[in-house]
């Protein structure tokens, strides 16, 4: 539970020598957004895939998400605030050719103060909606659900009230 923003997105197979390219302007693009870290883009191919061989926690949790059982993985790692889980973007390779990809990012903990407060969140949690508009001017149909409904309608007022709630709860529960 917590304000979390899932995406998923599908690229045909004749798109796959793309991928390169489009995962450079993903890394640029968060880069010019601000995200607090953006990784190298990977390219990981057969056993490098099964999380049990992964050489970072990270890498492992995405392998987890998204790459288990994969025979290949294209990945850009980044973390769009202070606080926040990672939010991974990438593809990976179906049985039938296709590309995938399916991940999530929970925003909520941002909003902690040791992170910075509701203004962390608000920047972290808007970061990574333009993030997933930056990849839609790539011609990839991205599909989004976001917790806060900030995605479809960028309503700010909302948003703020959506962590006023979230944070009410939490201080509720202990």
């Amino acid at each position: 539970m917590g304000l979390t923003i899932h995406y998923s997105w599908q690229l045909a197979a004749s798109r796959a020598e793309e991928i390169p390219a489009l995962l450079d302007k993903i890394s640029t693009a968060a880069k010019q957004l601000g995200f607090v870290e953006v990784l190298p883009s990977r390219h990981l191919h057969g056993a490098e895939c099964d999380p049990d061989r992964a050489d970072s926690e990270r890498t492992r949790e995405t392998l987890l998400l998204n790459g288990a059982g994969a025979s290949e993985l294209f990945v850009v790692e980044t973390l769009p605030g202070h606080g926040c889980e990672a939010a991974n973007f990438g593809f990976k390779r179906e049985p039938e050719g296709r590309w995938i990809w399916r991940s999530f990012c929970k925003t909520q903990f941002a909003a902690r103060q040791e992170h910075g407060g509701q203004i962390n969140f608000l920047r972290s949690h808007t970061r990574l909606c333009k993030m997933l508009d930056a990849i839609r001017e790539l011609g990839i149909d991205v599909e989004v659900h976001d917790d806060t409904d900030y995605f479809a309608t960028r309503n700010n007022a909302a948003l703020r009230e959506a962590i006023d709630a979230a944070l009410l709860v939490q201080m509720m529960l202990g």
